[in-house]
């Protein structure tokens, strides 16, 4: 009978130790996924940042364009 309880915890604390293991694997996975959609944000702010200069250039330009015709320039 003392067998039969100690084979169960001994069952019981390798079943822990799988599901211990199995979180330090999310927990790895999590953090990874984590630092990913930081690089992913900060490219994303990056692009945005740079399209709007670029769209603020065009309409400049287009500002300039509608002014100053092409073909009324010398």
């Amino acid at each position: 009978m003392l067998d039969q309880v100690n084979e169960e915890i001994e069952a019981n604390i390798q079943i822990t130790r799988e599901i211990e293991s199995e979180i330090v694997k999310c927990s790895d996975v999590e953090r990874a996924l984590a630092a990913k959609e930081s690089d992913l944000t900060k490219t994303l702010y990056f692009s945005h940042f740079e399209l709007t200069g670029l769209l603020t250039v065009v309409s400049k330009f287009s500002d300039y364009l509608i002014c100053f015709p092409l073909s009324h320039r010398a």
